[in-house]
């Protein structure tokens, strides 16, 4: 992470992969990403896809093998869209890929019950 907004969200996120071969780096990868868009979509399972990473407010913690080599980042989110509900972004994502209003609201706002009124 090289930078947050205020509200806490990853504005700009740098990743750097390695390929070490004998102790010796034989190559290195530097990719980086800017915008809230941008880093939500690299975490979706689709190209363009907002909708499996629901905030780029996430801390990230490196995990290492029982040698010390690091073997896997975990990310623990946050909160979600912009931090005050339901993001219009995500929402309108779900709603393309078919999900109906009942469907999206309970994604936002799990445990609530919706009703008639």
């Amino acid at each position: 992470m090289i930078e947050r907004a205020p509200s806490g969200h990853i504005k700009k996120l740098q990743v750097i992969g390695k390929w070490q071969e004998n102790g010796a780096v034989k190559s290195t990868s530097t990719l980086l990403f800017q915008g809230d868009a941008a880093i939500r979509s690299m975490f979706s399972g689709r190209l363009g896809s907002i909708v499996s990473l629901p905030s780029s407010t996430f801390v990230v913690s490196l995990q290492r093998d029982a040698t010390g080599f690091p073997n896997a980042f975990v990310l623990k989110g946050a909160g979600w869209g912009h931090g005050v509900g339901m993001c219009q972004t995500g929402a309108a994502a779900h709603a393309r890929d078919g999900w109906t209003a009942r469907q999206i609201l309970q994604w936002y706002f799990q445990g609530v019950k919706i009703t008639k009124m």
